[in-house]
């Protein structure tokens, strides 16, 4: 456990978490540390707190080291012990057990880092600590963005609904009005129902928070054009070139609203 947690560079370890998933003593924890990874790690001032030495060593180090079995098993007691340190009520203060379950069972993390192309892994853990942080708001949004990802969108919608009752956020309203445009274009535009709330979802977060955040205007874009992908639907279409023209005037530098402006001028239906 301790390997693990510094093999994942951006977590700083914990010495009496590790120590209790091991069944060991803080002293014996600190001596595994000076032994096996002499060099590959930096001890802060405090002493309390370690972390991998570059990003490589930690990546070379997950990849290397480390059996899948053992990596599920390592996660899934390490977040039982965590989930002990915090209650939901903590979570605004950010205590740094809920820092380290936030970081590990980060969608992003375990896609990219600790089981890359293997989502049968990922499916095993976050199953696994359903029940560690089922009141979390933020375990149903990563949960949901994984699914969305493999596109299970039905499991994904169900997340994200569990989720928003716990942590009304602008992630999770955002991550649910995705996924319903989503299956509206899986419905091969059939299910009008789901496509009137994700657009109306999403529609609201431009209206609460556009002027500063490119976010919803570059996912409300894309879903458009998967919808006129299919089927060109002038009421859409003006939709979207409102979408593209607002967006551009506050949004015209950043990346992501870049690449559908981009998307957008590659359809023959821009001309139009």
């Amino acid at each position: 456990t301790a390997r693990f947690l510094c093999a994942y560079d951006r977590t700083l370890l914990i010495h009496a978490s590790v120590a209790e998933v091991l069944n060991k003593n803080v002293s014996g924890i600190i001596k595994i540390l000076n032994e096996k990874l002499a060099g590959k790690i930096y001890f802060y001032k405090d002493a309390q707190n370690v972390s991998a030495r570059h990003p490589i060593i930690a990546a070379y180090h997950l990849e290397h080291f480390f059996l899948d079995d053992e990596k599920e098993t390592l996660i899934r007691e390490l977040m039982r012990t965590v989930s002990k340190k915090f209650e939901i009520s903590d979570i605004r203060e950010h205590p740094l057990a809920y820092r380290i379950y936030k970081s590990i069972l980060s969608h992003h993390f375990l896609m990219e880092q600790a089981f890359p192309g293997k989502p049968e892994r990922i499916d095993n853990v976050y199953s696994a600590c359903q029940t560690f942080f089922a009141k979390d708001g933020i375990f149903w949004l990563q949960y949901g963005k994984f699914l969305h990802d493999q596109d299970r969108l039905d499991d994904a919608e169900h997340c994200f609904r569990k989720g928003l009752p716990l942590y009304d956020s602008f992630h999770l309203r955002h991550a649910l009005g995705h996924v319903l445009m989503d299956q509206y274009v899986a419905s091969n535009l059939h299910n009008i129902e789901i496509y009137n709330e994700g657009s109306s979802l999403l529609f609201g977060l431009i209206e609460e928070r556009g002027i500063s955040d490119p976010y919803p205007y570059t996912t409300l874009g894309h879903c458009y054009m998967n919808i006129l992908d299919r089927r060109v639907d002038p009421d859409k279409l003006t939709s979207l070139k409102n979408i593209v023209n607002q967006g551009m005037r506050v949004h015209r530098m950043n990346s992501g609203f870049q690449r559908m402006v981009k998307r957008y001028f590659s359809r023959p239906y821009s001309a139009t």
